[in-house]
């Protein structure tokens, strides 16, 4: 397609809002979530990665994908 601008995954990740725990009812996600969460925030810090690299943006959007499917089940909108 000529004349369309194709961004990067990079500008894409840049351009998106960014998420933070208050951004989340954590109350309504399955533990098993929030636990695998946890130790892949954890792990990613243990190497040396820092709060504000994409991977925990990405961690964050997870959470409010799952927040999202648990609110659509408890509202009936999903079996």
């Amino acid at each position: 397609m000529r004349g369309v601008k194709r961004w990067s995954r990079f500008e894409r990740s840049k351009k998106m809002e960014q998420i933070s725990l208050e951004d989340i009812n954590l109350d309504i996600i399955p533990i098993k979530v929030l636990q695998d969460v946890d130790r892949r925030i954890a792990d990613w810090r243990a190497a040396g990665g820092k709060d504000s690299d994409a991977y925990i943006q990405n961690q964050l959007r997870y959470l409010k994908r799952v927040e999202n499917v648990v609110n659509d089940i408890i509202s009936g909108r999903r079996k």
